[in-house]
């Protein structure tokens, strides 16, 4: 695969300045994870890597955080001991770092109280970007080597991390189970929304099909 121009153009790379601010940015894509560290509109350092079979399934705001707790990591030598700022294009991430752990869905709660504990060694701030404004992370997350998908030093320690309190999101029998999934496989609003959460709720309401307008203002939670 040839190197795209934008990456030809990275490889000045600035020098770290320790008394300057720091600025992280982090993509996902369907199938990989692209973060550039970023000084004074320059990029100072950048890296990319595919997503495993298992993370390619995650839904989309999983994706997102897993790309921010790459690049925390993957740059550890620099974001370690000092403030970060966090840029990423999914809105939700946003609101969600400023609720506590309890009002998030049960079925995310185990998988974020495994990523929290990786970030809060960390002194980040996250912030909503526009995809377009992190345009190095996103060109990253979408140019790789197909099949790479080598996790950091970090990230298997952490893999070994056993978690307790893990909580059933549904009691209910096989059989009630069964049902549930047949029944939301053909309710067509349902489908709507389970397209929409694997892809990423938009900025704004504006453009969505009404059926979805009344789940708007929970999407973080859904």
């Amino acid at each position: 695969m040839s190197t795209p121009p934008l990456l030809k153009y990275c490889q000045i790379l600035l020098k770290y300045k320790p008394d300057k601010p720091l600025l992280l940015q982090c993509n996902a894509s369907e199938k990989c994870l692209g973060a550039s560290l970023m000084q004074e509109g320059r990029p100072i350092a950048y890296a990319s890597r595919a997503l495993t079979s298992t993370e390619s399934n995650y839904a989309q705001i999983e994706k997102e955080l897993l790309a921010i707790v790459f690049g925390v990591e993957r740059f550890h030598q620099n974001t370690y001991g000092r403030k970060v700022i966090v840029d990423s294009d999914h809105k939700p991430l946003e609101t969600r770092f400023g609720k506590p752990l309890v009002a998030t869905p049960r079925r995310l709660q185990t998988w974020l109280q495994k990523m929290f504990m990786r970030l809060q060694r960390y002194d980040t701030d996250i912030q909503y970007k526009k995809g377009s404004e992190i345009y190095l992370s996103d060109t990253l997350s979408r140019h790789f080597i197909r099949g790479q998908s080598k996790k950091s030093t970090f990230e298997e320690e952490f893999d070994q991390v056993p978690l307790t309190g893990k909580i059933n999101q549904i009691i209910a029998t096989e059989e009630k189970l069964s049902k549930l999934k047949a029944e939301t496989e053909k309710d067509e609003v349902l489908q709507q929304i389970k397209e929409v959460i694997q892809a990423g709720w938009p900025e704004k309401k504006n453009g969505l099909d009404p059926a979805l307008v009344n789940y708007f203002h929970v999407r973080d939670e859904l």
